[in-house]
């Protein structure tokens, strides 16, 4: 290993175990569309809202995840922590989710990469339905440059359904440096919730031997309207390996 990648590692450790003391949430994620056959991935996600405004009180959490790609067009991935700790309460599980991803596309096989993701959650605590969720997965390279787009729709089911679908839309674009550091923006657009949000981006990739290979991305998203949080710290860090 390069002595510069302790470094990137030191940073992402340090972020998570911040944001792990300090609601899980799926939605502060863009998805790609490619998934590499044979590749197990271990995955941990983080975020803390910052805002001092009445109705905003700070939320935080992590999940931590394992997926297989069992095809060459197949990721299927378990989420098996899901906490949130709100205001006088401790980290409490939230629920658990089993999400797939589906590469329609080959890499650069037509202007843009294809892949569509379908996820089922379970949620513990009451009065809060399951939900389904599903949607396109968009990428575009262009040299040092790529952007990812997703559109993704959730639907309620179980006894406490609603009859309405929740959409929301995630787009990420960054610029390649180096692998291990790629800065960008991320921004994300929620309607139902009337939270848009946009904010920096730093993220890069760690090989090492035998196919072994570190993913890390840390942010901070700033609320552009009134119903967004203030401020979102977000970090996400993952295992790949074969």
């Amino acid at each position: 290993m390069r002595p510069n990648n302790w470094l990137y590692i030191c940073i992402v450790i340090v972020a998570l175990t911040y944001a792990k003391s300090v609601l899980a949430d799926d939605d502060y994620v863009v998805y790609s569309p490619h998934v590499v056959k044979g590749q197990t991935e271990l995955e941990s996600r983080a975020y803390a809202v910052s805002d001092s405004r009445p109705g905003f009180a700070p939320s935080n959490g992590f999940l931590t995840s394992l997926g297989h790609t069992f095809t060459d067009y197949w990721k299927s991935e378990v989420y098996f922590t899901e906490y949130q700790h709100l205001p006088g309460t401790g980290n409490t599980l939230y629920g658990h989710e089993w999400e797939n991803t589906f590469q329609l596309t080959d890499r650069g096989e037509y202007a843009l990469d294809w892949g569509f993701l379908a996820a089922y959650s379970q949620h513990i605590l009451p009065g809060i339905a399951d939900t389904l969720e599903f949607g396109p997965l968009i990428e575009k390279d262009s040299g040092r440059l790529q952007q990812r787009l997703n559109i993704l729709a959730e639907k309620d089911l179980g006894s406490n359904a609603t009859m309405r679908y929740a959409l929301r839309g995630g787009y990420a674009l960054s610029y390649r440096v180096t692998n291990q550091f790629q800065p960008g923006f991320e921004a994300y657009y929620r309607p139902i919730d009337n939270a848009h949000q946009i904010g920096p981006m730093i993220q890069g990739e760690l090989f090492f031997p035998n196919g072994k290979e570190v993913e890390y991305a840390l942010g901070v998203l700033k609320g552009l309207n009134n119903g967004a949080p203030q401020q979102v710290f977000i970090a996400r860090i993952s295992y790949e390996f074969f």
